[in-house]
């Protein structure tokens, strides 16, 4: 079984300046050879300041290079040959390649670094989904030499990667019930990987179903009300109208919204006027979870920021 560890630095719009893949093999994948290693020119950005004060590839350093489309072939075929595929952050990485052409990656088994380490690591300390690490801190943290004056450069920073996830790896098997007394120790590894990435799942959904639940409640607000989320509660105050516990709370706060559009204040359009009528309808609402909490929250922030001219 093939595992490919990769990791990109950019220009603006996602245009890959620097790819580098590594392999790794055997058992537990613990032998590991470079496989592709390339700097590109980007095709639109001229300039990317913010970017090159991280990462100190300049425009110069490129303007002699080839587009990414001189490698998509090459590149394609060693993720084509890959059983596993391994990043940290890795989503950014995954788009700027299908950005330029790569196909294919939605159907591999892709592990990010990052994700592990809160899953094994750090979840049962009560760090949030959106407070994962960065490279530097997850590699410090599991005992990784860390360099930073060679960070951000796409070779080092995926070598690092693969270091992180193997100790990762040798975590998890701890922790995990062992394979098959019979099973070959070169499939060992994929045996655990596997069943790292169905816990994952489990894991991802159980705590975004948790995270998605919560209160909803109409505050007391000038001559009507608000409408307010709590994730803990429920809510006190002597301005609380009425409260209700809902499975997805954004959700909630979008519909909620939307059905009392018409009753918006003119002279504060967060304000609702409500009547009792109304304030029954919200007693009686409900909601299920149904695994599109976060979709539901992008809407809502995306809604907010154009009714403030954003």
């Amino acid at each position: 079984m093939k595992l490919l560890c990769f990791d990109a630095e950019f220009a603006d719009h996602q245009e890959i300046l620097e790819l580098s893949i590594w392999e790794a093999s055997g058992e537990n994948w613990k032998e590991r050879r470079q496989v592709f290693h390339q700097y590109v020119k980007p095709r639109t950005c001229r300039r990317w300041p913010g970017s090159q004060r991280v990462h100190h590839i300049s425009p110069q350093m490129v303007a002699d290079k080839p587009y990414f489309s001189r490698w998509r072939a090459t590149v394609q075929k060693l993720l084509d040959e890959a059983d596993f595929i391994v990043g940290f952050d890795i989503g950014n990485d995954i788009g700027a390649l299908a950005q330029e052409g790569v196909t294919g990656l939605e159907e591999k088994r892709v592990v990010d670094v990052r994700d592990f380490h809160w899953m094994v690591n750090t979840l049962s300390q009560g760090v949030a989904l959106n407070s994962r690490k960065g490279l530097q801190t997850t590699a410090e943290e599991l005992g990784v030499p860390f360099s930073e004056n060679l960070a951000h450069g796409a070779d080092y920073d995926t070598r690092v990667t693969l270091d992180c996830f193997l100790r990762l790896l040798e975590q998890y098997e701890k922790s995990a019930p062992a394979p098959a007394e019979n099973s070959d120790e070169s499939e060992r590894g994929e045996r655990f990987l596997t069943r790292y990435l169905s816990d994952w799942e489990k894991t991802l959904d159980n705590y975004q179903r948790e995270f998605a639940r919560g209160w909803i409640f109409l505050q007391k607000w000038k001559e009507g009300c608000r409408v307010k989320a709590l994730q803990a509660g429920p809510p006190t105050g002597a301005d609380v109208v009425e409260s209700i516990a809902v499975a997805a709370r954004y959700r909630a706060l979008d519909e909620i919204d939307r059905h009392f559009s018409r009753h918006r204040d003119s002279r504060d359009s967060r304000v609702f006027l409500l009547t009792e009528r109304d304030i029954e309808w919200f007693r009686n609402y409900t909601n299920e979870y149904d695994g599109e909490e976060q979709l539901h929250k992008r809407m809502l922030e995306l809604r907010q920021r154009e009714a403030r001219g954003l």
